[in-house]
């Protein structure tokens, strides 16, 4: 089986297309009404240690990614519950992006066509990206990546004659409590589900850096993502914004400049389309590594197919409707912290007493 290498650069570009998948949809809560765009800025302040311990974690084991640390590093055991409740949470973060995809298509353009329909279509290139492989996905997203930052910045210019200023006014007025609850929200969702990344390890070409990937793709791609929740809270202000499933669908469909710039929705929902398969693909790339770790098999595309049924399945039967699909994303959190944080914490601990103390007695070697 051939190798699948990605360069520091094209990981960067998967990481920021990844974190514009449903995030754009949504494009943040409000909970924090006229402060959360201060919760956005402090919860990608707060990302930035953690997505370094992810890069830490994607460096230390030259070659493994980590299921292959879980294991080594923490025993055959422990690994196994770390290896499934970090499939588990994979194959439940695909199917649940690809279920508020299909929501948001049946919401905004096709009401009287099922779920189902669009979630065949979305599956189905999910299994076709996994098949070819990570190479080719990582190309394929590298080519478009800062056309689609472009256009998402070319939204929020196209926004400025709708916005009004005043609709982040009173500064802090919130209580910190809130900010804080905020600011949690955010950090898990979308930014601390670039633990994703951490499945793909050993297939980072050697010499790049991977500190610098990590942190500049959660860095553009928060700006991006806070100027689009910036241009919501003055479009729309706070109080639409809870009222509205997809905030960022809402304030692009108002654009409307001289009569002659209009439906430019249609070009947003592409964007989003794009980022949305790529965020999923990633996840059951992931979610495919760990069954095959699991089943002790080097080749994990034989069970693309299976993966992308079971998300279909789950992408349906997962959610009753769309006010429980937003309800359990948001009581969720704290069970998904324990994946996005503590589990690559133990991880990172154990792995460090593993392989630190062999980088040093192997540096120690060669200056002998």
């Amino acid at each position: 089986m051939n190798r699948e290498i990605i360069s520091g650069k094209q990981l960067k570009n998967l990481i920021i297309v990844y974190l514009m998948g449903a995030a754009l949809v949504a494009s943040g809560s409000a909970y924090a009404k006229h402060c959360a765009w201060i919760s956005e800025i402090a919860s990608i302040i707060i990302a930035i240690p953690i997505v370094l311990m992810y890069a830490r974690l994607s460096c230390i084991s030259k070659g493994k990614n980590i299921f292959d640390l879980f294991q080594d590093s923490l025993g055959k055991f422990i690994g196994c519950i770390f290896t499934l409740l970090f499939l588990i949470y994979s194959i439940y973060l695909g199917s649940a992006v690809i279920r508020n995809f299909t929501e948001f298509v049946q919401i905004v353009f096709f009401p009287d066509t099922p779920q189902y329909t669009t979630a065949i279509f979305a599956f189905c290139t999910i299994l076709y990206i996994i098949n070819k492989g990570i190479e080719p996905l990582a190309r394929a997203v590298s080519s478009v990546a800062y056309l689609l930052i472009g256009v998402m910045l070319m939204l929020v210019v196209f926004s400025l004659g709708d916005m009004d200023f005043s609709n982040i006014l009173p500064i802090f007025s919130e209580k910190i409590s809130v900010m804080a609850k905020e600011s949690f929200f955010l950090l898990s969702l979308p930014y601390l589900e670039i633990v994703m990344f951490l499945g793909l390890g050993g297939s980072f070409k050697k010499g790049d850096s991977l500190y610098k990937a990590y942190v500049y793709g959660l860095v553009i791609s928060g700006v991006v993502l806070l100027l689009a929740f910036l241009r919501n809270i003055f479009v729309l202000g706070t109080h639409v914004m809870e009222q509205v499933y997809f905030p960022a669908y809402t304030s692009t469909s108002l654009i409307d400049i001289a009569d002659f710039i209009t439906r430019i929705e249609v070009i947003a929902s592409s964007t989003y389309t794009f980022s949305i398969i790529i965020q999923s693909a990633v996840c059951f790339i992931t979610a495919c590594k760990g069954v095959a770790k699991l089943a002790n098999i080097k080749d994990y595309k034989v069970f693309s197919a299976p993966a992308c049924l079971l998300g279909l399945y789950l992408s349906k039967t997962m959610f009753k409707s769309t006010q429980a699909l937003f309800g359990t994303i948001i009581k969720g959190r704290v069970p998904v912290f324990l994946v996005q944080f503590l589990i690559p914490l133990i991880t990172w601990i154990a792995a460090e007493k593993k392989y630190g103390k062999k980088n040093r007695s192997l540096s120690k070697e060669k200056n002998a």
